[in-house]
């Protein structure tokens, strides 16, 4: 079995699945935060964060008190929660 050939061809579907996600006309937003709770259930702040940057359409806030918001959601309850 050539782990290297199966590899590439997952990864080739994985693109080809985000890719049709993409066009597929599922608002953007809902999109952004399906992979932000992917992020948190996996516990990866590092997929947060970057989601994070990659969709400015999340709107990111920054609040005096509670850290940065994304939409309704704060942002470092679900990194933090992540964490445990």
């Amino acid at each position: 079995m050539n782990y290297k050939d199966i590899a590439k061809e997952t990864i080739g579907n994985l693109y080809k699945a985000h890719h049709s996600i993409r066009k597929s006309g599922i608002d953007e937003k809902l999109i952004a935060l399906v992979e932000l709770r992917v992020s948190q259930i996996n516990g990866c702040v590092i997929a947060a964060v970057i989601t994070l940057k990659n969709y400015p359409i999340l709107a990111l806030n920054r609040m005096s008190s509670t850290g940065f918001r994304a939409g309704n959601i704060p942002v470092h309850s679900m990194i933090s929660k992540s964490l445990f």
